[in-house]
C-alpha cells in the first residue's frame, strides 16, 4: 500500500506539469493552432476638440495576418537587410510574389503589407494560407535564383523545412520556417467632408494621444477617406485616434477607441 501510495505522489507533479505546458502552449498559438477568435468592430466618431462639430467617423475591424519567421542553416534570417532575403509565394517556390518578408526582398509588384514583427520575422496582412511558399534568394537582385523553398502541411500554426526548389520535400533541409496566424486591426477613416486645402493626416496610438503610434495614414486634399493596418489586436481601452486636417501641425481632433 505504501508502495502505490509512493508512486502516486511521485507521478501527480510532473503529470500537473504536463497539463499545464500543454494549456499555455495552446494559449499562446490559439485553439488548435489556429488564432484567438476575432471580436466585434469598433466605430468611432471623430469630433473637433473644442466644439461638437463631427469631422467623421473610423472603423477599427478585427482581422487574421500572418507571422512568419525563417531559419537558414540554424541562424534566423533577420528582417532588415540580410544577405539571403525571403518571400512568400503562391502555388510554388515559383509561383507569384504574394509579399516579401525581409525589407530588401524584391516584391514582385506585391501590394500587401509586410512590415517586419516586433520580436523577430515579418507580419503579412493576409490570413495564413497552406498554399503559401516560403522562398529564400540567394541575393536582392530582381533576377535573384532560389536557394530554398518549402510549404506546409496546412494553414494551422507549424514549423516545416525548406530545401532546395527543385526538391522540395526530399533529402537534407536547409533550414525551416513558422507560419502563425495573428490579429490584425484594420483601420479606415472617412471624413464627413473632403479636406479643402492640404492633405489630412491620421495616425492611432496605443496609450493616449502622445502614445505609441500603431498605424497611420494620409487622406489625400479632396478625398474623405483613408486606410490602414494595426499590426496588433484591437484595444479599445488603451487606443487613441488623432486627425489632423489641413496640414494642421496638431490634430484637429483626438478621441478614444471605446
Amino acid at each position: 500500500m505504501r508502495y502505490r501510495k509512493y508512486f502516486a505522489r511521485r507521478w501527480v507533479a510532473p503529470l500537473f506539469l504536463l497539463v499545464t505546458l500543454a494549456v499555455i502552449a495552446l494559449s499562446a498559438c490559439g485553439t488548435r493552432g489556429n488564432p484567438p477568435a476575432l471580436g466585434k468592430p469598433v466605430q468611432v466618431t471623430l469630433s473637433a476638440s473644442g466644439n461638437a462639430t463631427t469631422l467623421g467617423q473610423a472603423t477599427l475591424t478585427p482581422a487574421y495576418g500572418a507571422h512568419v519567421v525563417v531559419y537558414m542553416h540554424g541562424a534566423l534570417v533577420p528582417y532588415d537587410s540580410p544577405q539571403t532575403p525571403a518571400q512568400l509565394r503562391e502555388g510554388g517556390c515559383y509561383g507569384k510574389v504574394v509579399a516579401p518578408l525581409t525589407s530588401n526582398a524584391p516584391t514582385g509588384g506585391s501590394a500587401v503589407v509586410a512590415p517586419g514583427g516586433s520580436d523577430k520575422g515579418a507580419n503579412v496582412a493576409l490570413p495564413v494560407d497552406a498554399n503559401w511558399y516560403v522562398v529564400v534568394l540567394q541575393s536582392a537582385a530582381p533576377n535573384a535564383a532560389v536557394t530554398a523553398c518549402g510549404h506546409p502541411l496546412n494553414n494551422m500554426r507549424q514549423y516545416f523545412d525548406l530545401y532546395e526548389p527543385d526538391k522540395v520535400d526530399q533529402g537534407v533541409g536547409l533550414g525551416i520556417a513558422l507560419y502563425e496566424g495573428i490579429v490584425i486591426t484594420k483601420v479606415h477613416v472617412a471624413l464627413a467632408a473632403p479636406t479643402t486645402k492640404q492633405t489630412a493626416q491620421w495616425s492611432l496610438h496605443s496609450g493616449g494621444c502622445q502614445g505609441s503610434t500603431l498605424a497611420s495614414g494620409a487622406i489625400a486634399s479632396g478625398d474623405t477617406t483613408g486606410s490602414g493596418i494595426a499590426f496588433a489586436p484591437l484595444n479599445a481601452k488603451t487606443w487613441w485616434l488623432a486627425v489632423a486636417t489641413d496640414g494642421a501641425a496638431d490634430p484637429t481632433t483626438c478621441v478614444k477607441a471605446g
